[in-house]
């Protein structure tokens, strides 16, 4: 799985446990499908919400769905992903996805036929950083737990980008270093994570936190775009358990969301002073 897709499902869960009065008390066909710029078509999800009173709090996959994507009058058909039951992917590289292009997806699933537009928004504007050379010194703590190291940067550092229609985007910093070091020898954290997925924002900048940034060496930074199927199903998953509407649904005749990205990039280093 993509390492941004910690948050795209993560806001996705309440089609899995269907607490929402109004929602059917028979499952439904879901459909999760994201489109990134320039990206591999690997992150289209299929499967079935729970109905009312299941204890079940995640959508079941269903592996045997038709899935295509129409783009320019032209039909793509996707194949599901051996590894990740409920995926499906496009394995041909004749298939491009960038800013502007309009999508329509189709599904057969469970007997039902499924449907849904996007259109790919336009890459981020302006996308800079403020340096491209990090420093840091450690701070290394004795606890009962073990060895903790802090990262403490010397700087200030931002990354910033044009918004001004209040957009959302959000940013993901990676890793991108074979030759990387793993700063921290916390002990609780063995294998620190190569990449970090900050929350959707309107704002036109984001700043470095030490807390990202757990190896030397490259990094890039992502700045996600987003199109505004996704910014209202952000928006939706905040309404209150007492609100009797639906969260956001694109998807025609079934539940979720069919969305589309597009990012810019810039890169860093990180070193120790």
């Amino acid at each position: 799985m993509r390492y941004h897709s910690l948050l795209l499902c993560g806001i996705l869960l309440f089609w899995g446990c269907s607490k929402n009065p109004v929602l059917p008390t028979e499952s439904q066909v879901v459909v999760q499908a994201f489109l990134f710029d320039h990206e591999a078509v690997n992150d289209i999800f299929v499967g079935r919400s729970n109905p009312v009173g299941s204890e079940d709090s995640t959508n079941q996959p269903i592996t045997t769905a038709v899935v295509s994507l129409q783009k320019n009058g032209i039909t793509y058909g996707l194949v599901a992903d051996a590894s990740r039951a409920g995926y499906y992917v496009y394995n041909s590289m004749d298939l491009t996805v960038a800013a502007g292009d309009q999508f329509s997806l189709r599904v057969l699933a469970d007997g039902t036929t499924v449907t849904a537009d996007t259109e790919v928004p336009q890459k981020p504007v302006g996308v800079s950083i403020s340096q491209s050379v990090v420093t840091f010194t450690i701070d290394t703590l004795s606890t009962p737990r073990g060895t903790m190291t802090r990262v403490i940067l010397q700087d200030t550092v931002s990354i910033q980008w044009s918004n001004e229609t209040n957009d959302l985007y959000y940013v993901v910093i990676k890793s991108t270093d074979p030759n990387r070091t793993a700063i921290s020898t916390d002990s609780t954290i063995p294998f620190p994570s190569r990449s970090f997925v900050s929350s959707p924002t309107t704002a036109n900048r984001y700043r470095l936190s030490e807390t990202e940034l757990r190896y030397t060496g490259q990094y890039c930074a992502y700045v996600y775009h987003v199109n505004k199927e996704y910014a209202d199903l952000y928006k939706s998953r905040e309404q209150d358990s007492r609100d009797m509407t639906e969260p956001f649904t694109n998807i025609r005749n079934g539940l979720g969301v069919f969305s589309a990205f597009a990012s810019d990039t810039v890169s860093f280093v990180v070193v120790r002073q």
